[in-house]
């Protein structure tokens, strides 16, 4: 869709707004989500709303802003909307959109409007696949929640403080700047970079919270929805579960002192966090220690690219940051080094004409030797293409399907599968022509990423490199169009390209231009001199001048289109990826 003219963010009196909603409902039958896409396309700009909507199989989550007036009117358009269902909490707060600045605006998705259809409305990752949303925890409001707080502080004076538990499902980064605290209460902040890594720390932990009363909290309900079914989904001694309603932000409003809750809340959103009256901050910097809980430099750690809390005196001083999971991490691993470490997951885009079972047996050997330092999941590109003969067409049926990120504009649409002739000639600049598919590739790798996602690193073999290097870009920033708070994959950590070449779509271009150089960690693996034949080590060469200096290897080898895994290389591959396998 078209745009949204930031003339429009403000109304006739200047007030703006932002609002926020979700509903779990069965949306399984795709006719059902592509027509709620249209209609949010359609309704949101016709108010001139700008943010973020989702579209999954199990509901919707919408995250929009703009004038107060607009907002009161999408209120309204949803309540009278027959493919929404009834009961729907809408939250809306004031908010001075227009004068947040362009980066804030990008990287919370507000510089326009995103209206996307997703597999789930929000990701627990793959421990989590089956959950039911119908099993929550008991909603609690933010009354009778403080009410429960009240309770619990009191007999925690009596010595009674093991009958309870607090949990904040939220990410580390949220939690640094805000949180609720009840003396005597146990209240539990899981080190999570994703909400996708909730199911882990449950199972690590069961026995902290086995037979106690557990109350949960998150910014504004949609994450307790499923976290506290996966809870009560452990059977005996996890039924007494409890979730405020409607989250933090109501509670805030409820409650504009503060309540219970230190510090302030986190939103995705351009307001970055929303403070209470008492003023009162939390957060601390990860340099110095000294009180800060200011997120809107949007400094980020060197390894994870998660946000950080750095001080202005100390943003003058630090050239290179990490958070405090990263550094604990690394810590642990050179104390304690006869342990061994997770190998780290990274997805794995073949090349143009190959498919993921293709690239998996190219990198047999590879795959051997790094196997306590990597594990690689492959992906099929979207795009089939056809089997091309020479002289006679073969009477046997062509094996699995050949497949490409991007097509010729030709290819876009065609049958393919089947033999067909081979075109006349070998254009070798063919792979700067084909520029067509690329928002059934975004689909597909965005809709992995969020069923078996988090991953570590991403790595891209020739065309599938240069479309590793756009994923990367996109997900430079946990609070862009790709990382609402429903998102499982965390900013890579790091990525590998081989044998790659810099985009030629315009938008790219323009992608590349606004992350230049790109933040993300990368080892680039190419022929030198004129050993590849297919991509030159020009282009190779393009494509790392793209990434940040600090972080980047480059490994040049004397093959050809390949990636080669004799020791000489494969040694440089474990000192990359070792880097990071610490901090795993």
């Amino acid at each position: 869709p078209p745009d949204v003219p930031r003339s429009t963010i403000r109304g006739m009196n200047g007030r703006q707004g932002v609002l926020l909603y979700y509903q779990y409902q069965d949306l399984a039958e795709q006719d059902k989500r592509e027509a709620l896409h249209e209609w949010y396309v359609e309704r949101c700009h016709r108010w001139g709303l700008r943010g973020r909507v989702r579209i999954a199989q199990d509901g919707v989550n919408v995250t929009v802003g703009g004038s107060w007036e607009a907002c009161l009117r999408h209120v309204e358009d949803a309540k009278r909307c027959e493919m929404l269902a009834k009961g729907i909490d809408f939250k809306l707060e004031e908010a001075d959109l227009s004068s947040c600045n362009e980066t804030i605006l990008k990287e919370t998705g507000f510089d326009g409007l995103s209206v996307r259809i997703t597999h789930e409305l929000v990701t627990l990752g793959p421990r989590a696949k089956v959950v039911d949303v119908s099993n929550t925890g008991q909603h609690v409001t933010p009354d009778e929640f403080h009410t429960i707080l009240q309770r619990l502080e009191e007999r925690s004076e009596s010595g009674n403080t093991a009958e309870a538990v607090l949990i904040d499902t939220r990410n580390a980064y949220e939690s640094r700047i805000g949180r609720f605290h009840a003396h005597g209460l146990t209240c539990l902040q899981p080190e999570l970079r994703s909400f996708a890594q909730f199911p882990e720390w449950v199972d690590e932990n069961l026995e902290k919270i086995r037979g106690r009363e557990i109350l949960m909290y998150c910014t504004g309900g949609v994450r307790c929805e499923r976290a506290s079914a996966f809870v009560k989904g452990k059977g005996k001694g996890f039924e007494n579960v409890k979730q405020l309603s409607g989250g933090i932000v109501r509670y805030l409003q409820k409650f504009q002192d503060g309540g219970y809750f230190r510090g302030k809340n986190f939103v995705f959103d351009p307001r970055v966090a929303v403070g209470n009256k008492n003023g009162e901050v939390v957060g601390e910097c990860v340099a110095c220690g000294s009180k800060y809980d200011d997120y809107s430099m949007r400094v980020r750690c060197m390894s994870c690219r998660m946000l950080l809390l750095l001080c202005q005196n100390c943003q003058k001083e630090k050239s290179e940051v990490h958070c405090n999971m990263c550094t604990k991490a690394r810590d642990s691993a050179i104390s304690i080094c006869e342990q061994p470490l997770q190998p780290l997951r990274i997805l794995v885009l073949h090349g143009f004409r190959q498919n993921a079972s293709n690239m998996r047996g190219r990198m047999a050997a590879l795959r051997k030797q790094l196997r306590h330092v990597a594990e690689f999941v492959y992906l099929d590109a979207p795009h089939e293409l056809p089997f091309y003969y020479l002289n006679e067409k073969p009477e046997k049926k062509p094996g699995l399907p050949r497949r490409g990120w991007l097509v010729l504009p030709e290819q876009l649409g065609e049958c393919a599968g089947d033999w067909e002739p081979a075109p006349e000639g070998l254009d070798p600049m063919q792979f700067t022509r084909q520029v067509a598919g690329w928002a059934e590739t975004k689909a597909s790798i965005l809709d992995f990423l969020e069923r078996h996602g988090p991953f570590d690193g991403i790595m891209g073999f020739s065309q599938g490199a240069m479309v590793a290097s756009l994923i990367a870009c996109m997900l430079c920033s946990t609070e862009n169009d790709w990382h609402s708070q429903a998102c499982a994959q965390p900013p890579f950590r790091f990525g590998i390209f081989c044998s790659g070449y810099p985009a030629y779509i315009e938008e790219h271009l323009q992608l590349y231009e606004q992350h230049s150089p790109i933040p993300c960690p990368s080892l680039h693996i190419f022929g030198g001199g004129v050993h590849d034949r297919q991509i030159s080590r020009c282009k190779s060469e393009e494509l790392a001048d793209l990434f940040a200096d600090e972080g980047r290897m480059v490994v040049r080898h004397d093959s050809g289109h390949l990636i080669p895994s004799n020791k000489l290389y494969r040694d440089q591959y474990v000192s990359f990826l070792s880097r990071f396998q610490a901090c795993s």
